[in-house]
């Protein structure tokens, strides 16, 4: 079972660093869409490991993401990465001790943009644009008591094969071209990290069988992890592109009869920015200039 458990990590491993290599395109020019945010806002927790109580307090959140087309032919296939860390710190009910929590995530997804839908179709469906795919994430991070002494701290650790969508609405204004954009995801199969109750991790890395012998086969409803951000684009004049948004993530696992709990609600802040990458003198006469996601 050991062992078994080494090869999934493994291909996990090679499947996120695939998915981010197949985007490495090769052609002459094409978009880079990035867009990097700040945000604050509540996160309410629960891990029995530490507590049988919820902690509830403030959250900050640094987000940044990436998007670029795939080295196809088609062009309708695009890579999506992103990075965020959450910081936060809590308080029990009785407001006498603190969570201290911080985890990153990363994320890479190979989305396929559907056609535009066409003339013959209702016209309310002409602004809309949408994209589905699959890929890999990975988490680490952990939560810090201020109440235990033995134990006084939780690792979280896990790697999931993910399912993606993306729906966006670009405003028919010339005057004011507002883009809204829903970007979800959430797990399907992956391994996370759990020891037991009480069980300290002197015990669980040099006294048994290391991380590998406390790692856990998951899937939705044993670690489940769904995140929904909304955001809207807009233009300041000429100068950039601002994007506002809020998020909402939870992760959630039941593993060695330990629950853990993690919901945060955020409200973002940034810019965007989409660059046209060049490679030599061909590709500055290309006539690929159309956006990923502001136009088809």
């Amino acid at each position: 079972m050991r062992s078994n458990k080494r090869y999934i990590i493994g291909f996990l491993t090679l499947l996120l660093a695939g998915t981010i290599a197949w985007g490495q395109s090769d052609s002459l020019g094409y978009r880079i869409h990035s867009a990097y945010m700040i945000g604050a806002g509540g996160s309410i927790t629960r891990d029995a490991y530490l507590s049988p109580l919820r902690y509830g307090g403030w959250t900050l959140n640094l987000l940044g993401e990436k998007t670029y087309p795939t080295r196809t032919p088609d062009s309708r296939w695009m890579i999506w990465t992103a990075h965020e860390l959450d910081g936060a710190v809590m308080d029990n009910p009785a407001n006498n001790a603190h969570f201290y929590s911080i985890l990153y995530n990363g994320a890479a997804t190979a989305l396929y943009r559907l056609p535009k839908s066409d003339d013959r179709q209702a016209a309310w469906l002409q602004p809309f644009r949408f994209a589905f795919g699959g890929g890999m994430e990975l988490g680490v991070g952990g939560i810090y008591s201020t109440r235990n002494g033995n134990n006084p701290a939780t690792l979280k650790l896990y790697s999931n094969i993910i399912a993606q969508g993306v729906v966006g609405y670009a405003i028919p204004s010339n005057s004011f071209p507002v883009y809204l954009r829903m970007v979800s995801q959430i797990n399907l199969l992956g391994v996370a990290y759990g020891n037991g109750f009480g069980e300290s991790y002197y015990e669980n890395f040099i006294l048994s069988n290391g991380i590998a012998g406390s790692l856990h086969l998951t899937h939705p409803g044993k670690l489940t992890r769904f995140t929904t951000l909304l955001s809207a684009d807009f233009p300041v004049r000429n100068f950039c592109t601002i994007r506002v948004g809020y998020r909402y993530s939870h992760l959630g696992s039941t593993l060695n009869s330990l629950d853990t709990r993690i919901n945060n609600h955020t409200v973002l802040v940034g810019f965007v920015t989409e660059l046209y990458r060049f490679r030599g003198h061909k590709a500055m006469r290309t006539g690929r200039k159309t956006s990923l996601y502001y136009h088809d």
